[in-house]
């Protein structure tokens, strides 16, 4: 096996949708004239721990297509903090808004503190 074909098997083995490999294995080799391997198995490694290769398979791109996308260039995704939703959540979220609406409220805010009275 050549360096490139183990340089290859390692990216498959790490990359986590494990579709057309023959076309990926071809991209690889081309993707390794734009990047060093370490760069490109560094930046799968931390997408899969990041939200860009996290998710369900259905969302994540074939090899083929993350290496041709110059893909290890992406910046990294992280999920969004949650917060509460509804009612409690939009015066909470609210709440981090005070001072800047004239009221000191959203006004999303006093409409629910003004139905809350009725």
């Amino acid at each position: 096996m050549t360096q490139d074909e183990q340089s290859f098997e390692a990216f498959w083995s790490v990359y986590p949708r494990k579709i057309a490999k023959g076309d990926a294995s071809k991209a690889f080799k081309a993707a390794l004239k734009a990047a060093s391997f370490q760069a490109i198995i560094d930046a799968v490694l931390a997408q899969k721990e990041a939200k860009n290769l996290n998710r369900p398979k259905d969302y994540i791109p074939y090899p083929a297509t993350w290496l041709r996308g110059k893909r290890w260039c992406d910046e990294l995704e992280f999920d969004e903090p949650t917060q509460p939703r509804g009612i409690a959540g939009a015066a909470i979220r609210s709440m981090g808004n005070a001072g800047q609406n004239q009221g000191g409220y959203s006004r999303y805010a006093q409409l629910v503190h003004a139905a809350s009275k009725h």
